[in-house]
């Protein structure tokens, strides 16, 4: 993942008035780490440094209020923490990794009950807006499930946080496990290493998802055409991690890496995205004449 770089171009309009357009790459990792210890962190910020340290890197089920590990990495922590009220043990949990190049405008927001297990964090320059989600879309099955009911519920507040940026004009970009493929749809399967399973039928949360991503104008990086049938996970077939990007952007570049990243603990591939977004400055215009008329008297006529 190339690291940032800016280009300045300058564009008049007929009216005279000068709008300059800055372009500025953005690069980005999203990963389930199924569990955030210091081997995983120095697996993860070892591969981040392979990357060119991209601007975010956005972690789920994290499963620790705590990150360890970062030392002399140029990294700020935004954290939701795992749910610990219905289980002995942390479920969950979404992390966003902001390079030191953000921190100067960086702004951690609170989650909503209803959006779920997701971390949001807003990045401001004196030219740019961006807000970044790390989702955690949980399944049906295992602890804490969620029902189709729930997931839409879900979608729909995640929607209007997104559009409320995005009328003050903020970039967005949502990444994370989505747990849910659209090749999926309740028949039997046999995963990679020969054991046969059940899956369970993802169309109704697809849609949902689809909804929120086609509403909110934003593209799918990692269902670009050579990477919409890759799978994201190790031991399956199934793609369910995503990064969303504006439908806008520039130069957009992604992939899912299966030879870089090594990892025992999770079994899911790093999915890497870069984009070009241009941030417009204000428009400075001309300074008018300004003409006052008013009525000639005895003491003004010369």
């Amino acid at each position: 993942v190339p690291g940032t770089s800016r280009a300045n171009t300058r564009q008049v309009n007929q009216q005279g008035a000068t709008r300059a357009n800055e372009t500025r790459d953005f690069s980005m990792i999203t990963l389930n780490a199924n569990g955030l210890d210091v081997t995983t962190m120095a697996s993860l910020l070892h591969y981040a440094e392979q990357c060119k340290f991209p601007d975010v890197i956005c972690i789920q089920e994290a499963k620790t209020e705590l990150i360890p590990g970062m030392g002399h990495y140029p990294y700020k922590a935004i954290i939701n923490p795992p749910n610990k009220e219905e289980t002995n043990e942390p479920i969950g949990g979404t992390v966003i990794l902001v390079h030191k190049r953000w921190w100067e405008g960086l702004n951690e927001l609170s989650t909503l009950p209803d959006e779920g297990d997701v971390c949001w964090a807003k990045l401001s320059s004196s030219d740019t807006v961006i807000l970044v989600g790390s989702l955690y879309l949980r399944n049906r099955t295992g602890l804490l499930p969620t029902s189709d009911l729930d997931f839409e519920s879900q979608m729909s507040a995640i929607r209007s946080r997104v559009k409320e940026h995005q009328s003050k004009g903020a970039h967005v970009f949502l990444l994370g496990d989505v747990n849910c493929d659209h090749r999926r749809r309740g028949h039997a399967y046999t995963d990679l290493d020969g054991t046969s399973h059940t899956c369970q039928d993802d169309r109704r949360r697809c849609k949902a998802l689809d909804g929120l991503t086609h509403q909110s104008d934003l593209i799918r990086a990692d269902l670009l055409p050579h990477l919409k049938h890759v799978s994201t996970r190790t031991y399956s077939n199934w793609h369910i991690d995503m990064i969303a990007v504006p439908l806008l952007c520039q130069a957009l570049e992604a992939a899912i890496d299966k030879t870089h990243f090594v990892n025992v603990c999770t079994d899911h591939h790093p999915v890497w995205a870069k984009c070009r977004i241009t941030a417009k400055l204000p428009v400075s215009k001309k300074k008018r004449c300004v003409y006052k008329y008013a009525n000639a008297t005895k003491d003004t006529w010369t």
